[in-house]
C-alpha cells in the first residue's frame, strides 16, 4: 500500500484520520483486501488458512514494534 503525501504527512505525525473519512476507509478497505490476496497465496500451502486467521497474525506481527516502524493510522472507532 502506498499513501499519499498528504496521507503520509497525518499519519507520521500521528495526526487523527476521522471514523468514516474517505481517507480512512481507503485504508481500511485496502487493508481487508491485502489480507485476502494474503490469504489466497497462503492457502496453497496451508489449506487451513482464512482471512480471519491471517488478519489476527498479522496484527500480532504488527504489534512488535523496532525504533525504525514508522507510526500505523491513528482513528477513533470499534471496527478495528
Amino acid at each position: 500500500m502506498k499513501y499519499t503525501d498528504e496521507l503520509t504527512n497525518k499519519i507520521d505525525n500521528k495526526i487523527e484520520i476521522p471514523s468514516g473519512s474517505d481517507e480512512e476507509i481507503e485504508i481500511r478497505a485496502n487493508t481487508i483486501w491485502a489480507i485476502e490476496l494474503a490469504t489466497k497465496i497462503l492457502k496453497e500451502k496451508f489449506p487451513q488458512a482464512n482471512a480471519a486467521k491471517v488478519d489476527g497474525i498479522f496484527w500480532f506481527k504488527g504489534q512488535v514494534k523496532s525504533p525504525d516502524d514508522k507510526p500505523y493510522h491513528r482513528t477513533k472507532t470499534i471496527w478495528y
